[in-house]
């Protein structure tokens, strides 16, 4: 099936019961999300949400599929990187993958995965694009 679990900030009504009940009744459970983050940092935070993460076998993230594309196809090169603020599951999203911050100027690409802060390698600018 598929449906929301939380909205970002709690789970929904029946969410953690519905999980724990498809996972005892041997279901194997795999979150499909369009988080820009990676499939690791969308399990660890659903126990702050009430939802057994041991119930899932896995999670496949829009941000881990950018993540190995980043790896296998932009290694090596330069990006300036829109993202979200500082924090669990986005500062240390590239490492690992070989791209390294840059100026405009010298980036071969612009990342996007966020609209709170813009990142170049020699700062970060924090910007407020969810309310314009």
């Amino acid at each position: 099936c598929s449906s929301d679990l939380h909205n970002g900030a709690t789970s929904l009504p029946g969410a953690p019961e519905l999980i724990t009940r498809l996972h005892d009744m041997g279901k194997k459970l795999v979150i499909l999300s369009n988080s820009s983050k990676r499939s690791a940092w969308a399990l660890q935070e659903l126990p702050k949400l009430g939802i057994n993460a041991a119930a899932f076998v896995g999670a496949v993230t829009s941000g881990e599929e950018a993540w190995h594309a980043l790896r296998e196809h932009w290694s090596g090169r330069k990006c300036v990187w829109l993202a979200k603020k500082d924090g669990s599951g986005v500062t240390d999203f590239l490492e690992g993958t070989g791209v390294e911050l840059a100026s405009v100027e010298e980036a071969d690409l612009i990342l996007n995965s966020g609209t709170n802060t813009i990142r170049d390698g020699t700062s970060i600018l924090a910007v407020d694009c969810e309310t314009t």
